[in-house]
């Protein structure tokens, strides 16, 4: 939710998650991480130190000569401060105001104290940086024009990422889609955020039924996950009954926009569902979304012959897929760099392996640039799998006159090395083996191995990287 911080809130917030790590931090350090002088450094740190002030617990900055402590009590929340600095800014509270309907222009530039050529610069700032990966934009009016699944994904991704407790609350009497999806799923729906999820949903239906009328289209990507889905019909025969009970308007397009909401991403309490409910329907009538998944898993066995993955996995890349193939837009909890430079650093096998999937499914997701296909497919199989199972396993042998201590520790550190890369087995070198390298300083033959590095000492970074070569040549990895 970092894009809605104006720049204050933002060195603010990347301080305080910074110190949170440190606690104790000299200036001259933060001075150079994040390239600030000592008068600017101290300026954001005494107001995020004003801004502990407004909070319900004793959380302050300490300050001495050289350095700052963060001391912080067992209530204090980083989730709560980002909120707070989330709430106060001007594009949120456009965006929300917006969304309630309390007024026009006027109305808010009067609320906010802001002159015409400010708020028509705010329209355009969160046009720019908010709305344009989700395809809508708020007009000069404050209405928010775009197809209507965008719209109401839009503001169901944006209360339900800041968990706002006013939206998803259970105070409410009854939900139509939470009663329907209850008895479709023949369960009790206890847990409270999963409950707020639905109330969420219905208070956005009922909110966008009253501002607009009649312009839901269902697209052909819905058709295509609903078409002859079982759990849907069986939906929306239950909402229509629902809805007239209640004099409501709407039920298919609520129907609709719940199925595909539901369907990709993880609303319901997966301990109060049927296993795999969802997920096996979609796999009954074999609708394009289930052959996404079954594309997927055939060309990443193709690359790693050992690699299993079972149901649970497939119901969650299926739900990415409804995801990224129904809607547009996503907020990133961090930085997306970050989740790029950890596939691209600390998975690295597994980003090579994906990016050869993506050639072979380039037809099928030419929606998804291939930096984006990678690192959400890498994350989602890092949660959930085993990585030291996926990569390749290495045998190397170790031809040494050193000190046998010596080529042990060097062992170790040449494993650790590898270890994002490969499963790797060290051993002394002996002509009943085979192993994919042998690293040796000696000028002995070795027939058994598909390499022989000569080595004058034991690895050190540079030669690390060549031996990873020809690793990669030796297991095409």
């Amino acid at each position: 939710m970092y894009i809605f911080f104006d720049r204050e809130a933002d060195v603010k917030y990347k301080l305080l998650l910074h110190m949170e790590q440190e606690i104790t931090e000299r200036y001259e350090h933060l001075e150079e991480q994040f390239g600030i002088s000592r008068k600017t450094l101290l300026k954001y740190l005494t107001l995020l130190d004003r801004d502990f002030e407004g909070t319900e617990n004793r959380t302050r900055l300490i300050f001495s000569s050289e350095s700052v402590v963060l001391n912080a009590t067992s209530e204090f929340s980083v989730k709560k401060m980002m909120l707070q600095y989330v709430y106060s800014s001007l594009k949120f509270k456009l965006v929300d105001f917006s969304y309630r309907g309390t007024g026009g222009k006027l109305k808010f530039m009067l609320r906010e104290n802001i002159s015409e050529s400010t708020y028509y610069r705010l329209i355009r700032n969160v046009n720019d940086t908010v709305l344009a990966q989700f395809k809508v934009k708020i007009d000069a009016n404050l209405s928010m024009i775009g197809k209507e699944h965008q719209i109401r994904y839009f503001y169901y991704c944006l209360y339900q990422n800041l968990n706002n407790d006013e939206k998803n609350n259970d105070n409410q009497e009854y939900s139509p889609m939470l009663d329907a999806w209850e008895t479709v799923l023949n369960v009790k729906i206890s847990n409270p955020s999963s409950r707020g999820m639905f109330f969420l949903m219905d208070e956005i239906a009922k909110i966008r039924r009253e501002r607009v009328a009649g312009i839901f289209e269902v697209t052909h990507d819905m058709k295509k996950l609903t078409r002859n889905n079982k759990l849907f019909q069986e939906l929306s025969a239950l909402m229509e009954n629902n809805y007239e009970k209640i004099k409501r308007k709407g039920w298919l397009e609520d129907a609709y926009i719940s199925f595909c909401i539901v369907s990709s991403a993880a609303v319901l309490d997966e301990t109060i569902i049927p296993p795999l409910k969802l997920y096996q329907e979609h796999e009954n009538n074999k609708n394009s979304f289930y052959m996404y998944v079954e594309k997927f898993i055939y060309s990443i066995q193709k690359h790693i012959p050992n690699f299993k993955i079972d149901s649970s996995v497939k119901e969650t890349l299926l739900q990415f897929y409804c995801r990224v193939l129904i809607f547009e837009g996503y907020f990133y909890e961090n930085n997306e760099e970050l989740y790029w430079e950890y596939v691209k650093n600390e998975r690295s096998f597994l980003c090579e392996v994906l990016k050869l999937v993506y050639q072979d499914l380039l037809d099928y997701f030419k929606k998804e640039d291939e930096k984006v296909f990678i690192t959400f497919h890498a994350i989602i199989l890092d949660n959930i799998l085993t990585y030291s199972e996926m990569i390749p396993s290495v045998n190397i042998g170790i031809d040494s006159s050193r000190d046998r201590i010596l080529v042990t520790f060097y062992s170790k550190k040449l494993e650790a090395y590898l270890s994002n890369d490969y499963r790797v087995n060290i051993q002394p070198y002996t002509e009943k083996n085979a192993y994919d390298i042998v690293l040796s300083d000696r000028k002995n033959k070795h027939e058994n191995t598909f390499v022989t590095y000569s080595l004058g000492s034991f690895p050190n970074i540079t030669q690390v990287k060549q031996i990873k070569n020809l690793l990669k040549k030796a297991t095409g990895f």
